[in-house]
Protein backbone atom coordinates (compact mmCIF):
# COMPACT_ATOMS: atom_id res chain seq x y z
CA UNK A 1 0.00 0.00 0.00
CA UNK A 2 1.54 3.16 -0.70
CA UNK A 3 0.84 6.71 1.01
CA UNK A 4 -0.42 9.42 -0.92
CA UNK A 5 1.77 12.52 -1.68
CA UNK A 6 0.42 15.83 -0.34
CA UNK A 7 1.05 18.60 -2.10
CA UNK A 8 1.44 21.74 0.36
CA UNK A 9 3.19 24.05 -2.45
CA UNK A 10 3.37 23.46 -6.52
CA UNK A 11 4.86 27.17 -7.87
CA UNK A 12 6.73 28.18 -10.78
CA UNK A 13 8.69 30.86 -11.24
CA UNK A 14 9.50 32.82 -14.63
CA UNK A 15 10.94 36.44 -15.46
CA UNK A 16 7.95 38.92 -16.90
CA UNK A 17 8.52 40.08 -20.34
CA UNK A 18 6.29 42.17 -22.04
CA UNK A 19 7.29 41.42 -25.57
CA UNK A 20 6.28 38.16 -26.91
CA UNK A 21 8.09 36.22 -29.95
CA UNK A 22 6.08 37.67 -32.27
CA UNK A 23 6.30 41.14 -30.72
CA UNK A 24 10.03 41.09 -30.62
CA UNK A 25 10.19 40.24 -34.45
CA UNK A 26 7.97 42.74 -35.41
CA UNK A 27 10.28 45.33 -33.01
CA UNK A 28 13.19 44.53 -35.32
CA UNK A 29 11.53 44.49 -38.21
CA UNK A 30 10.19 48.18 -37.70
CA UNK A 31 13.30 49.22 -36.27
CA UNK A 32 15.31 48.02 -39.34
CA UNK A 33 13.04 49.56 -41.66
CA UNK A 34 13.09 53.09 -39.76
CA UNK A 35 16.87 52.74 -39.97
CA UNK A 36 17.50 51.65 -43.37
CA UNK A 37 15.07 54.85 -44.62
CA UNK A 38 17.33 57.53 -42.32
CA UNK A 39 20.91 55.91 -43.35
CA UNK A 40 19.63 55.91 -46.91
CA UNK A 41 18.53 59.65 -46.68
CA UNK A 42 21.91 60.80 -45.52
CA UNK A 43 23.77 58.05 -48.05
CA UNK A 44 22.03 60.52 -50.63
CA UNK A 45 23.52 63.85 -49.22
CA UNK A 46 26.68 62.15 -49.63
CA UNK A 47 27.42 60.60 -45.55
CA UNK A 48 27.55 56.99 -46.46
CA UNK A 49 29.72 55.67 -43.41
CA UNK A 50 26.28 56.20 -41.77
CA UNK A 51 24.90 53.17 -43.39
CA UNK A 52 27.80 51.12 -41.82
CA UNK A 53 26.83 52.61 -38.27
CA UNK A 54 22.84 52.33 -39.02
CA UNK A 55 23.98 48.89 -39.80
CA UNK A 56 26.06 48.36 -36.00
CA UNK A 57 23.45 49.78 -34.26
CA UNK A 58 20.76 47.19 -35.53
CA UNK A 59 23.28 44.53 -34.88
CA UNK A 60 24.02 45.76 -31.17
CA UNK A 61 20.55 46.12 -30.18
CA UNK A 62 19.15 42.69 -31.56
CA UNK A 63 21.97 41.28 -29.89
CA UNK A 64 20.26 42.90 -26.67
CA UNK A 65 16.96 41.69 -27.37
CA UNK A 66 18.21 38.44 -27.76
CA UNK A 67 19.60 38.24 -24.66
CA UNK A 68 16.87 39.57 -23.36
CA UNK A 69 14.72 37.06 -24.69
CA UNK A 70 16.31 34.25 -24.14
CA UNK A 71 16.87 35.06 -19.87
CA UNK A 72 12.94 34.80 -20.30
CA UNK A 73 13.12 30.98 -20.63
CA UNK A 74 14.53 30.77 -17.03
CA UNK A 75 12.75 28.20 -14.57
CA UNK A 76 12.40 27.86 -10.92
CA UNK A 77 9.45 25.31 -9.63
CA UNK A 78 9.43 25.12 -6.06
CA UNK A 79 7.23 22.37 -4.24
CA UNK A 80 6.62 21.18 -1.40
CA UNK A 81 5.06 17.92 -0.76
CA UNK A 82 4.76 15.37 2.02
CA UNK A 83 8.18 14.32 1.00
CA UNK A 84 9.89 17.41 0.89
CA UNK A 85 11.00 20.28 -0.28
CA UNK A 86 12.56 20.07 -3.93
CA UNK A 87 13.47 23.46 -6.25
CA UNK A 88 13.77 22.65 -9.61
CA UNK A 89 15.96 25.29 -11.62
CA UNK A 90 15.95 25.78 -15.99
CA UNK A 91 18.85 27.91 -17.15
CA UNK A 92 18.13 30.15 -20.31
CA UNK A 93 20.26 27.35 -21.86
CA UNK A 94 17.34 24.51 -20.68
CA UNK A 95 20.01 23.19 -18.23
CA UNK A 96 18.42 21.28 -15.31
CA UNK A 97 19.35 21.37 -11.56
CA UNK A 98 16.95 19.67 -8.71
CA UNK A 99 17.97 20.66 -5.48
CA UNK A 100 16.18 18.64 -2.23
CA UNK A 101 15.59 20.03 0.69
CA UNK A 102 14.38 19.35 3.94
CA UNK A 103 11.58 21.52 5.39
CA UNK A 104 11.40 20.65 9.28
CA UNK A 105 14.56 23.23 9.24
CA UNK A 106 14.13 25.60 6.88
CA UNK A 107 14.16 29.26 7.35
CA UNK A 108 12.36 31.58 5.26
CA UNK A 109 13.00 35.17 4.03
CA UNK A 110 12.14 37.74 1.91
CA UNK A 111 15.57 39.84 1.83
CA UNK A 112 17.52 42.59 -0.86
CA UNK A 113 21.01 41.16 -1.60
CA UNK A 114 23.59 44.27 -1.79
CA UNK A 115 24.26 44.99 -5.19
CA UNK A 116 21.88 42.74 -6.54
CA UNK A 117 17.80 42.06 -6.66
CA UNK A 118 15.67 40.92 -3.90
CA UNK A 119 15.19 37.44 -3.62
CA UNK A 120 13.71 34.42 -1.41
CA UNK A 121 16.46 32.73 0.82
CA UNK A 122 15.73 29.41 1.95
CA UNK A 123 18.05 28.41 4.94
CA UNK A 124 18.65 25.16 5.60
CA UNK A 125 21.64 23.33 7.65
CA UNK A 126 23.68 26.40 7.10
CA UNK A 127 23.22 26.14 3.38
CA UNK A 128 21.43 28.96 1.43
CA UNK A 129 19.80 28.78 -1.34
CA UNK A 130 18.26 31.91 -3.23
CA UNK A 131 15.19 31.97 -5.44
CA UNK A 132 13.31 34.57 -7.20
CA UNK A 133 15.88 36.54 -8.10
CA UNK A 134 14.36 38.06 -10.91
CA UNK A 135 11.29 39.27 -9.04
CA UNK A 136 10.29 42.39 -7.37
CA UNK A 137 10.55 43.04 -3.12
CA UNK A 138 6.51 42.96 -3.76
CA UNK A 139 6.65 39.50 -4.68
CA UNK A 140 9.46 38.08 -3.48
CA UNK A 141 7.80 39.02 -0.05
CA UNK A 142 4.48 37.74 -1.45
CA UNK A 143 7.07 34.32 -2.33
CA UNK A 144 8.05 34.22 1.20
CA UNK A 145 4.84 34.57 3.42
CA UNK A 146 3.50 31.57 0.61
CA UNK A 147 6.60 29.39 1.15
CA UNK A 148 6.70 29.95 5.22
CA UNK A 149 2.91 29.76 5.10
CA UNK A 150 3.18 25.99 3.13
CA UNK A 151 6.02 25.01 5.17
CA UNK A 152 4.01 25.74 8.57
CA UNK A 153 1.51 23.41 7.21
CA UNK A 154 3.58 20.89 6.59
CA UNK A 155 5.00 21.09 9.85
CA UNK A 156 1.90 20.09 11.60
CA UNK A 157 0.56 18.37 9.19
CA UNK A 158 4.13 15.99 9.20
CA UNK A 159 3.95 16.45 13.17
CA UNK A 160 4.81 13.24 14.67
CA UNK A 161 2.52 11.63 17.07
CA UNK A 162 4.58 10.33 20.25
CA UNK A 163 2.97 7.22 21.74
CA UNK A 164 4.28 5.21 25.36
CA UNK A 165 4.12 1.87 25.21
Amino acid sequence: MTKDVEVYLDVKLRPHRSLSPRGFRNLLLFIAIILFFISFAFFLIGAWPILGFAGLDFILLYYAFKVNMNEARRLEHIRLTSQGLEIRRVSPKGEEKVTSIEPNWLQVAAIKRRGKSSAVRLRSHGKDIFVGSFLGPKACKKLADDIQQAVDEYRVGGALIWTSA
